[in-house]
């Protein structure tokens, strides 16, 4: 598994959600380092080649624009990941890639668009839409 975009916090809410469906793999994680300042909260310097070898992708990235922009520079299959602790409805649609932490309510007729986060206790209320890349 490979973890691209992360921040101390996606990383936090990535390793739970991963050990809370008894993850055993091992992950890799690219870091922050020589970033250019503009895009300082993703971990790699977005004109570097990376040539990723595993089919089991994360996109970490916090900030909105840099999901983005990861998303549109690597075009991977990124993974949905859901904390075993959510509460989703059946009904509920969540776009590829989205991360729902832990604690977490989405209730019946809501619609998150791609690449979503959902950090930890909040609560996503009925019929409600959200749309892509939006924290």
């Amino acid at each position: 598994m490979t973890i691209i975009g992360k921040s101390r916090a996606a990383l936090a809410m990535i390793c739970d959600a991963l050990l809370s469906q008894g993850a055993r793999r091992a992950f890799k994680i690219y870091n922050n380092l020589g970033i250019a300042d503009k895009y300082w909260h993703s971990d790699f310097d977005i004109t570097e080649t990376i040539i990723l070898q595993d089919n089991d992708y994360i996109l970490g990235a916090v900030m909105p624009e840099t999901k983005q922009v990861l998303y549109n520079l690597f075009k991977l299959p990124y993974q949905t990941l859901i904390n075993e602790s959510a509460a989703v409805s059946h009904d509920a649609i969540i776009g590829k890639g989205s991360m729902i932490d832990a604690n977490v309510s989405i209730a019946g007729g809501v619609t998150l668009g791609r690449f979503v986060t959902v950090y930890a206790n909040c609560s996503v209320n009925h019929d409600s839409t959200i749309g892509s890349y939006v924290t």
